[in-house]
């Protein structure tokens, strides 16, 4: 509500996680603001149900299968005294209303 009320020509909000996209929205909703587009992070159900809904614009979906992969990988990587990156990134994937199952 704040962010609406001293930034009213705001045009998209990415939120940090999908809970506070959907907190948006209701804020969003409060204010009569149907032209602001919000982005969530995480892919949960609620976000991908808020999307087929009509309400969230999308969320970036998490590959978990990938997470838990190199997870194993680096603690096998570990355990065989090979090095390790401290950063590794993961594939993630939009989803809106034209991809979401």
């Amino acid at each position: 509500e704040d962010i609406l009320q001293s930034n009213p020509e705001i045009k998209g909000i990415f939120a940090g996680n999908d809970e506070s996209a959907l907190g948006v929205m209701e804020a969003l909703e409060a204010a009569d603001r149907t032209d602001i587009i919000v982005v969530g992070f995480d892919g949960s159900d609620e976000a991908k149900k808020s999307i087929k809904d009509g309400k969230l614009n999308a969320t970036i979906g998490q590959r978990f299968d990938l997470i838990a992969k190199k997870a194993v990988e680096s603690v096998i990587k570990n355990q065989n005294k090979e090095k390790v990156e401290k950063q590794q990134n993961i594939e993630v994937e939009l989803l809106d209303k034209d991809n979401i199952k």
